[in-house]
């Protein structure tokens, strides 16, 4: 499998995307692959049109990795990674919370 890329679109600049999809499209292809192998983090700003950051590329991670975001602010942080986990069944989303949480050197109680 390949990379995942999360990407921010600020809806405030939809008017320049639609008004400038090729450019828009060219700049983020261009931020994402930007990314180097081995850096996964990193903010890119996108432009469309006069619009400098109409998105905002946040992450590229590998497909097999669980990356926990939070958004907010016109971005998105890094909480943190899990491997091997399925992020899509309760008891995986349950995991996913308690690896995070002694990460970050918290207790929860079940």
């Amino acid at each position: 499998m390949g990379n995942n890329v999360n990407v921010t679109i600020l809806t405030d600049s939809l008017d320049q995307i639609e008004s400038n999809p090729e450019e828009f499209v060219k700049n983020l292809a261009k931020s994402i692959r930007s990314y180097s192998s081995a850096e996964i983090l990193g903010n890119r700003d996108v432009s469309a049109g006069n619009t400098v950051k109409a998105a905002r590329v946040n992450l590229l991670h590998h497909s097999h990795d669980t990356a926990v975001l939070v958004e907010g602010g016109n971005t998105a942080e890094v909480l943190g990674f899990v491997f091997q986990v399925d992020s899509n069944s309760e008891e995986g989303k349950r995991d996913i919370i308690r690896k995070l949480a002694r990460e970050y050197g918290l207790e929860l109680k079940e």
